[in-house]
């Protein structure tokens, strides 16, 4: 071994050791825990929250009549999904925060203020907030949030720490501590563009749960101008103000916004097409005339992009025309919008409750209650109308069924009035009846098991 090699081991050793240690203080132990608690934990656990962003939009489905979430969170099934890529981020910070905190004694401790002691340890804890929050372990959340709340300094930091613990908080149900945590981020005014968006957005998501509209529009207006021009949080989060604006009675601010999105060509087309659909649905008559809106409605159903979308565009259409007093000409729209069903089974559900809600205004029961038996077949479990119109069906089954039975009574009674010779000839016409409603249900059974012969010899 050369005397040159001999005198690099050792100095490579005290290097090593120096840099290693977190009890000193220095320009270059610093450095070396900076850089470290940057590129071995935090830049890698980073790498599996944008992988899990990925898979929560894969699994997410919008569900466009409703205030949508300005946040995909994790639930049950998404957060199992996810759940090796946060264990990974929770192991790779968790290291980082136990190998590169510097503690040095006050005696040790240099005055130069940079590089800045510990400057990426609060980002590696964030991550592993995050990283807990979304698997569901909120009280493992709220335990890193509230530590970091408690300890960091600066408006940026603070800002992080107090949004997303009031996040973690309206996720567990709590709302006097999100309501606490929440006042203390809105204080902040100096954070940098991406935690005020933060921020922003996360006081906006509670003010809508509380249902308070225009409150959340004003922080979505706040947030807005902070955001990337193409950023997908920007059409998310104007599409949501168009909605609170609408929540709020602004009608004429909210179809504005809606027209924003429309606009957006660099956009997922559905955001597009949404915007569109959603202008169409805020129409109202004392607010101006629908002959714009109805032309742009007309004009999607012959652009072949919309070919899936058509149940959506003949509702929008069909409620154009209710708000028009044109009831008649919405029936058949509403029918169209049933028979261009493709695959989206809210919407199939959403057109038969609308036409039975329709029948049922005008006192046609029969026709209702067969529609509202349809729609409830397609209604989602934590639809809000699920019982309503479960009990409304049921009812109206039992009524029909007396209603049958008082038609047959009556028409007993009008057959015992006949003459004998008219008695038989309508005795004879309700045989014949009988007998061709029997001979239909015949061969379809003979069809359906010729077909069910044919598929088993392919």
């Amino acid at each position: 071994m050369s005397r040159r090699l001999l005198i690099l081991i050792p100095a490579l050793m005290a290097l090593t050791w120096m840099s290693c240690t977190t009890k000193r203080d220095g320009r270059v132990y610093r450095l070396y825990h900076n850089t470290t608690a940057k590129y071995n934990g935090f830049f890698y656990a980073n790498e599996a929250h944008a992988e899990a962003e990925v898979k929560l939009e894969e699994l997410h489905e919008e569900r466009w009549d409703e205030i949508l979430p300005l946040f995909l969170e994790s639930d049950e099934e998404s957060a199992q999904q996810i759940f090796p890529l946060m264990e990974r981020a929770i192991e790779k910070c968790t290291r980082v925060v136990d190998r590169h905190t510097m503690a040095p004694p006050k005696r040790m401790t240099k005055s130069f203020s940079r590089p800045v002691m510990n400057k990426w340890i609060d980002d590696n804890y964030t991550v592993i907030g995050k990283s807990y929050y979304l698997k569901g372990d909120y009280p493992k959340a709220e335990e890193i949030f509230t530590y970091l709340a408690r300890t960091v300094n600066g408006d940026d930091a603070e800002a992080w720490a107090y949004s997303w613990l009031g996040r973690t908080h309206m996720r567990a149900g709590d709302d006097i501590k999100a309501k606490n945590a929440l006042a203390k981020a809105e204080s902040i005014r100096d954070a940098s563009d991406e935690a005020m968006v933060h921020t922003l957005l996360v006081l906006a998501q509670y003010r809508i749960l509380t249902e308070e509209f225009e409150k959340a529009a004003r922080h979505l207006e706040d947030a807005l101008p902070r955001m990337g021009k193409k950023d997908k949080e920007r059409t998310r989060a104007t599409f949501v103000l168009a909605q609170c604006l609408r929540a709020a009675g602004d009608k004429e601010g909210a179809i504005e916004q809606f027209q924003e999105v429309a606009d957006m060509r660099w956009a997922d087309y559905e955001w597009v097409f949404q915007g569109n659909i959603h202008q169409a649905m805020t129409y109202e008559r004392r607010n101006g005339n629908s002959e714009a809106i109805v032309e742009l409605l007309e004009d999607m159903l012959e652009d072949s992009k919309n070919e899936e979308f058509l149940d959506q565009v003949y509702y929008a259409l069909g409620e154009v025309a209710l708000e028009d007093r044109r009831r008649d000409e919405s029936f058949d729209l509403f029918k169209s919008s049933v028979a261009a069903h493709v695959d989206n089974d809210r919407q199939l559900g959403k057109g038969y409750l609308k036409l039975a809600d329709l029948y049922m205004e005008d006192l046609e029961y029969p026709t209702a209650q067969a529609y509202y038996d349809s729609a409830l077949v397609h209604m989602d479990d934590d639809s809000e109308r699920k019982d309503e119109v479960s009990s409304l069906a049921s009812d109206l089954t039992s009524l029909v069924d007396n209603l049958n039975i008082i038609q047959e009574v009556d028409s007993l009674l009008d057959l015992c009035d006949m003459d004998e010779d008219l008695r038989l000839r309508a005795v004879d016409r309700v045989l014949r009846s009988m007998e061709l409603e029997l001979k239909r249900a015949r061969e379809e059974r003979e069809a359906a098991a010729e077909a069910a012969a044919a598929a088993a010899a392919a």
